[in-house]
């Protein structure tokens, strides 16, 4: 991250306003999958809705964290990266339930 935050200075320094510098944060689930695997953490979802909700609440804090060190470090946009919430992976109504109100 530190590496990150660093190249996004660097390349605000180099081109401005001139050139839009964008960031990248993982969203709230792919976070989650990605620190416990997607098929525990879809399993976690289903067995222990409390102790999922509590990780996403972790996740999405993490990312507005990086993102709003980002914007700090000189990226003008950070996007969210959230491939985990597709309607590939989780039925809407997971979604809604989930991982909506945490990217709002």
């Amino acid at each position: 991250m530190p590496e990150l935050l660093k190249a996004a200075g660097m390349l605000r320094r180099e081109v401005g306003d001139e050139v839009l510098v964008v960031g990248c944060v993982l969203g709230p689930m792919t976070l989650v999958t990605q620190l416990l695997g997607i098929e525990t953490a879809l399993y976690l979802a289903i067995d222990e809705p409390e102790p999922f909700a509590r990780l996403l609440d972790f996740a999405a804090k993490v990312a507005i964290f990086f993102g709003v060190a980002q914007i700090e470090a000189g990226a003008h946009l950070p996007i969210v990266f959230d491939p985990s919430s597709s309607l590939d992976v989780i039925p809407a109504p997971f979604y809604r339930e989930f991982v909506l109100p945490r990217l709002q």
